[in-house]
């Protein structure tokens, strides 16, 4: 087959199959991937006269990626983490493009030592237990949809998780009764598989919602919170879906609780539990293994903890083997699994 083909072939294969099957089921995320292959060939015929005939691997060569990049940044004035976000999707697709054909692995190898233009990170606002109480009460409990966003936030909230691993949750990952500890299982950012411990109330809100929705015999690889628009279980709930539902109930929020922030998103639910565990006196060390951080540092720049308050966890965590101190912060027998109980999930 012609090398332009097989490529315009490998580039259907990866948009269609082999990405939604294996990389994401959101179609947000899909979109991001055609996105960028788009922006990128579209600079590739327009700046270097490569068109569907001509097209070869050399066209993906690292070279062209640093001129593309740097294109990007000062003729489309794209911002840095746009940018960064472009040259990771493209990589991607280079990967999948050497497993198809060994002699194409350079490329990503290649991509993937580019050096990429650090970003300020956003900073994430903070949200009161009251303003999280507040956003939970604007949910209307009398219909399915209510009661669906409810859940959802309970349980992102009570597991600090992030909202991809909760969207992406299957029933089969789902343990409430059949143990004496209901948890989940999720996929966390880096793809490898944890266990989340679920507070009473939430593991409560998840077993309703799992009967009304899911019937009797729910469909072990069914979504747990489902797209309305196919069939149930079939696809997740989109991630730009469930923040627009937390937007309506901020809005809504902000009338009655002044702490309530401007437009809140789901990932504040995570950074606000985090936070409260820490005023409740949870352990700094133990709340990083809850936000599953591989760098207690990141912990301590994720929540804003000033020196002070640093060296004051520090000092918690020094004397956390002190038999003359209570530890508050886990169980006798030195397990994690009630962590989460520590303070109430409204």
């Amino acid at each position: 087959m012609k090398e332009s083909n097989r490529i315009l072939n490998l580039v259907a294969e990866f948009l269609d199959c082999y990405a939604p099957m294996y990389i994401t089921s959101s179609r947000g995320t899909i979109k991001n991937y055609r996105d960028s292959l788009s922006v990128y060939f579209d600079w590739l015929e327009t700046e270097k006269g490569v068109t569907c005939t001509s097209i070869s691997a050399a066209s993906f060569g690292v070279d062209n990626l640093r001129e593309w990049v740097k294109w990007l940044a000062d003729v489309k004035g794209n911002a840095i983490c746009s940018v960064n976000n472009r040259l990771s999707q493209l990589s991607i697709f280079l990967k999948f493009l050497g497993n198809k054909e060994p002699g194409w692995k350079h490329l990503y190898a290649e991509a993937k030592d580019m050096d990429r233009k650090k970003s300020p990170k956003k900073h994430v606002t903070g949200m009161s237990e009251s303003a999280v109480t507040a956003i939970f009460n604007q949910t209307d409990q009398s219909t399915a949809t209510g009661r669906r966003d409810l859940t959802m936030m309970v349980l992102q909230y009570g597991t600090a998780t992030r909202a991809a691993a909760i969207l992406n949750l299957k029933i089969k990952n789902v343990h409430l009764d059949d143990v004496s500890d209901p948890y989940i299982q999720i996929i966390n950012k880096g793809g490898e598989p944890r266990i989340c411990f679920l507070p009473q109330k939430a593991a409560a809100h998840l077993r309703k919602y799992i009967s009304e929705f899911h019937g009797v015999t729910p469909q072990p690889d069914s979504f747990v919170f489902y797209s309305p628009l196919e069939a149930p279980g079939v696809r997740p709930l989109s991630h730009d879906a469930y923040d627009k539902r937390i937007k309506k109930y901020g809005l809504m929020a902000a009338r009655q609780c002044s702490e309530v922030p401007n437009k809140p998103h789901s990932h504040q639910f995570r950074h606000a539990r985090a936070t409260h565990l820490i005023e409740h006196d949870v352990n700094i060390l133990e709340v990083s293994k809850i936000l599953h951080h591989a760098q207690l540092e990141t912990t301590m720049k994720y929540l804003d903890i000033t020196v002070d308050e640093k060296a004051t966890q520090m000092e918690k965590v020094n004397g956390m083997d002190d038999p003359k101190l209570p530890r508050k912060w886990r169980n006798k027998d030195g397990s994690l699994k009630d962590v989460l109980k520590r303070t109430k999930v409204r």
